[in-house]
């Protein structure tokens, strides 16, 4: 791997590639504390956040309208479907 080389790997790949001896590491660096079993008792594991992916044709005066709510239209039309769905989740 280069100094430029960033990618995603899921904990296994990154065991696999240190086993290999493929990750770089100062040869002073000190190996980390033990934390030991009673600290992970606690842990909780977080699934990755994941968005769903969909096209929309807004008309003009509608794009417009999020194109002035600030930088990111579409964050704001998110924003805007989040707190719809929220409002309209218990009905």
């Amino acid at each position: 791997m280069t100094d430029n080389d960033i990618r995603r790997v899921s904990l296994d790949a990154l065991r696999a590639m240190d086993e290999a001896g493929d990750l770089r590491r100062p040869a002073d660096a000190p190996d980390g504390e033990d934390l030991g079993e009673d600290f992970w008792k606690g842990a909780v594991l977080h699934p990755p956040r994941t968005r769903n992916s969909v096209s929309i044709t807004l008309s003009p005066a509608a794009m417009e309208f999020f194109e002035r709510e600030g930088p990111d239209p579409a964050e704001a039309i998110r924003g805007v479907l989040e707190a719809y769905a929220a409002e309209h989740s218990n009905s």
